[in-house]
Parts: structure tokens; C-alpha cells; sequence
């Protein structure tokens, strides 16, 4: 049984975007301490760069935290999101959330802000919604340690592809076709 598979090992915790106040990279790092006291073996990989990286490296002291600065292949980047077992993407301000659906695609769970687009991208089928506070993420991950990460992976892969731009493209069409004839059905 992965879970636990989960529970006896170190897991690996990847955080990546640019590191600013918007991202709120930070939230990830009071998640560390959170779990840490917690007795949780998590390791972080933090890849990005940004004004908050000073701050950050002093935050992280004394827990188990990479940080890798930017990474600027598309594979090396999508190799690291694939060798995560969990991401966390606090940010209530992402409009999109492009990074979120790239590290689904990539077969990794997510947790994410109750605000904003990620948690229109991500469900419980593929990851978990929490308030972005380091004792709340903290909760979602040991809550996503008890479930079954090989599930998780495949149902995050299946996810990500509801987003693909041919589907979104013919629903935003139907859609389009769908207001014009209702328009051409009042102005009659």
C-alpha cells in the first residue's frame, strides 16, 4: 500500500515560481516548520528566484530546504516537477495558473490556495485546497501523505488534459454559438 509507503519515507515537497511576495513562496517555508514540528520527514525543493530569495534562505534555516534558484530548461524544469511527490502553490492571486497545470501534467498533486485560479485547475481528485497559511498547507499535505500517491499521479495527468487548448477552444466556440442564438432569439 503506498500510504504506507508515504508515512516511512521522506517525502519531497516542490515549490516553483518566482519568488515574490504575490507567490508567496514564504507560506511554503512556515509549512516546512509546521511539518517539521510535526515530526513529518518532508524535504522542500524551492526552484525560482526572485527579491525574496535572501529572506527565504533565512527562513529556511534549520529545516530541510533546496533551493535550486531559476531553472530555465523546460525539461530539466518538468523533470524536477515529475520527481516531486507533492508541489504546493499558495498564491490566492494567480489569474491562470499555468505552473499548476504544468506540474499536473507532469503527473505531481498539488496543493493549492483556497483563492484564486487553482482552485478552479485542482480537485481532490489530483491534489488539495487549503488556506494559504503554513499550518493549513501543512494540514493538506499529512492529509494527502494518507492517500494513494500512484492514484494521485495518474488522476493528475487525466486532469491536466481537460485543459488541453482543442478542448477548451471547441468549448469556448460551443459556447459563442450557444450566446448568438439566443441573442438571435431576442432580437426576433
Amino acid at each position: 500500500d503506498s500510504r504506507a509507503k508515504n508515512a516511512e519515507r521522506k517525502i519531497t515537497i516542490l515549490f516553483a515560481g518566482r519568488l515574490s511576495f504575490e507567490k508567496r513562496p514564504h507560506v511554503v517555508l512556515l509549512a516546512a516548520r509546521a511539518l517539521s514540528l510535526r515530526g513529518v520527514a518532508a524535504k522542500f525543493v524551492i526552484a525560482g528566484d526572485g527579491p525574496m530569495r535572501r529572506q527565504l534562505v533565512a527562513m529556511a534555516d534549520g529545516l530541510d530546504v533546496t533551493f535550486l534558484g531559476r531553472i530555465s530548461g523546460r525539461q530539466e524544469l518538468a523533470a524536477l516537477m515529475s520527481s516531486a511527490d507533492l508541489a504546493i502553490a499558495p498564491s490566492p492571486f494567480e489569474t491562470f495558473g499555468l505552473s499548476i497545470l504544468e506540474i499536473l501534467a507532469c503527473g505531481t498533486p498539488v496543493i493549492v490556495a483556497d483563492a484564486g485560479a487553482g482552485m478552479e485547475i485542482v480537485d481532490a481528485s489530483c491534489g488539495a485546497i487549503a488556506s494559504p497559511d503554513g499550518d493549513s498547507m501543512a494540514d493538506a499535505v499529512e492529509a494527502m501523505m494518507q492517500r494513494d500517491l500512484e492514484v494521485l499521479r495518474k488522476n493528475c495527468v487525466a486532469r491536466a488534459a481537460t485543459f488541453d487548448w482543442s478542448i477548451t477552444a471547441a468549448s469556448m466556440i460551443g459556447l459563442f454559438e450557444s450566446l448568438s442564438r439566443k441573442q438571435a432569439l431576442w432580437a426576433a
